[in-house]
Formats: C-alpha cells, sequence, structure tokens
C-alpha cells in the first residue's frame, strides 16, 4: 500500500462570494445558510476560507455578476489575504 504524505501541501485560500437578487427564485438566491455549506464544501476539499461577500440587490450585473463595488471589495480582499481562488455560490 503506497502513503501519500499531504501534511507539507498547501491549503487553497479562498474568498466566497454569493448574490441574493430579487429577481432570481428563491432557490437560487445565496443566504447566510447556503454561503456556510459553500464554506464546509470546500473544507472538505481541503481549502480554506479567508472570507466571504454577500450582495443583495435587485438584479444580477450584467457585466460583473455582483456589484461593481463588490468586485473591487472581493479583489482587496485577495490581494489582502493572499487568497488563490474565487468560489461563487450561485450557479
Amino acid at each position: 500500500m503506497t502513503y501519500i504524505d499531504i501534511s507539507n501541501q498547501k491549503s487553497e485560500k479562498a474568498v466566497l462570494a454569493g448574490l441574493a437578487a430579487d429577481s432570481m427564485n428563491i432557490e437560487e438566491r445565496s443566504s447566510d445558510d447556503s454561503m456556510d455549506e459553500l464554506e464546509a464544501l470546500l473544507e472538505t476539499a481541503g481549502g480554506v476560507s479567508c472570507g466571504r461577500l454577500l450582495q443583495k440587490k435587485p438584479t444580477p450585473d450584467p457585466r460583473t455578476f455582483i456589484g461593481e463595488g463588490k468586485v473591487q471589495e472581493m479583489k482587496a480582499l485577495i490581494d489582502a489575504e493572499g487568497c488563490t481562488l474565487a468560489v461563487f455560490d450561485n450557479e
């Protein structure tokens, strides 16, 4: 049997993002509960959450999905925390 030593492997650091738009069906909207579930899935896959953003707005932004301000907030969080991944809660 072969064993793989994963103790030296770096975990992916990820910022989590979700959108709760009024125009979405209720099941499609991100919530604190769905973001908690997303974070648990990330940890199960070996990742580490370095922050989360939940945007509430009437409709998704056609260019950036989340609002432009949230994009800037996400970029600042990624830069500050050294994140290597962004994971969205929405399809």
